[in-house]
């Protein structure tokens, strides 16, 4: 029959291999906003289909806003949301974001993605 011990530290061979506390909230707010653009194009997906347009499989975020402007459907807080796309867009390929406006971009990306909800509900 196998046994199992708790431990109360890691390993020495995984402390080297594993972020440390420091690391990790140093890159939260990055993962953060990876996480709420992955659903704010969910949900520009999910928009679309509800007003009938056309969804193309590799659509991305500025051409589904594109997209909904044209048929008249544009979210009010798209302009806001714009303006933190590019943090937004370098949280998402590893690069370095000044935390400022990493912490503002998933302020205002969060608000738009409850925007998007809430017109997907209606």
């Amino acid at each position: 029959m196998s046994q199992y011990r708790l431990a109360t530290a890691l390993p020495d061979q995984l402390l080297g291999e594993l972020p440390t506390l420091e690391e990790f909230a140093r890159e939260l707010p990055y993962l953060s906003l990876v996480a709420v653009r992955i659903e704010i194009e969910r949900t520009l997906r999910l928009l679309m289909i509800s007003r009938g347009l056309e969804l193309r499989r590799s659509l991305g975020v500025g051409q589904a806003l594109r997209e909904l402007k044209e048929s008249g459907g544009m979210p009010s807080g798209t302009d806001a949301f714009l303006q933190t796309l590019a943090t937004m867009n370098k949280a998402a390929h590893g690069l370095e974001a000044e935390a400022g406006a990493a912490t503002e971009a998933l302020r205002v990306a969060s608000e738009f993605l409850a925007e998007l909800r809430r017109l997907t509900a209606e």
